[in-house]
């Protein structure tokens, strides 16, 4: 299959659901947020059903904005209960970019094929399916071992592994250097 074929059958799914959620009324919080209590109801009406305890459930879910607050300053950013999620969930994304993953999914394709691979594309899929398996596999494990200790575990290991590699590949070159070296002196 032609990747142009591949990229219109993959852009199918979200354009039919951009075009669905035209049809999607606001969210009941929002209306109620914006004392639209009628249209609230409304909405959740056709969320839940009509035979659904709208009344009630309207009430609880304006009960829940009164008590929140429905809007967010800048120094909300202070509180540690908004600020360390945030800065962890930004920390993680950049050491997931440092290490390179993107870019190996992204050119896996080209990179079996200058591996000599003789079907590059069916190993691509297979890199892909494997990467899908260990992450239903990594959803069991942290729910059992805990996210704190695996978080730090994988945040060693991001540090730790191309540090070695880094001396393996010193120690290589200096070996192949020498071997180069023993070679024109016996000439």
């Amino acid at each position: 299959m032609d990747w142009r074929w591949l990229a219109i059958c993959c852009s199918l799914p979200p354009s039919l659901m951009m075009v669905a959620m035209c049809f999607m009324p606001e969210t009941p919080r929002f209306l109620l947020s914006k004392g639209k209590r009628r249209e609230a109801e409304e909405a959740l009406r056709f969320l839940r059903g009509p035979d659904a305890p709208i009344e009630w459930e309207c009430a609880r879910i304006e009960d829940a904005c009164n008590e929140q607050g429905s809007t967010f300053h800048l120094s909300d950013l202070k509180d540690p209960g908004i600020f360390k999620p945030l800065l962890i969930s930004i920390l993680l994304m950049v050491f997931q970019q440092m290490t390179g993953i993107n870019a190996i999914m992204f050119y896996a394709e080209n990179i079996f094929e200058q591996a000599h691979f003789k079907d590059s594309d069916l190993a691509s899929v297979i890199v892909a399916l494997i990467q899908v398996i260990f992450t239903g596999i990594a959803a069991l494990i942290m729910d059992r071992a805990g996210r704190k200790a695996l978080l730090i575990i994988s945040g060693i290991l991001i540090f730790q592994i191309p540090h070695q590699e880094k001396e393996r590949l010193n120690r290589r070159r200096k070996r192949f250097t020498f071997h180069i070296m023993w070679r024109q002196d016996i000439f």
